[in-house]
């Protein structure tokens, strides 16, 4: 992918779509039947069990907000077109 190719996400179509450099779509996932709920009660779990438990959170703290950079520059991209830096990840 790099700078070529583009990664497709449609929220309202429920799709992922990876296109290379040639405008071929390489690789699309459909995400119509996915039941998005069940992914929330799953995360919730998950959480109550590592305060409880007192078990590190997986992802970290760290992690979590890195992964909310990427929601948000993805969202500002697709509002306005443009390409977004994404700080804190490497090249």
């Amino acid at each position: 992918m790099g700078e070529r190719g583009r990664i497709v996400w449609s929220l309202s179509g429920r799709f992922l779509e990876h296109v290379d450099e040639t405008g071929k779509v390489v690789e699309y996932q459909d995400y119509a039947e996915f039941p998005r709920n069940q992914a929330f009660v799953d995360e919730l779990a998950q959480f109550f069990n590592c305060v409880i438990r007192r078990d590190p959170c997986t992802p970290s703290l760290r992690e979590g907000a890195l992964s909310l950079e990427v929601a948000v520059r993805l969202l500002e991209s697709q509002a306005d077109g443009a390409q977004k830096r994404i700080e804190g990840m490497s090249r």
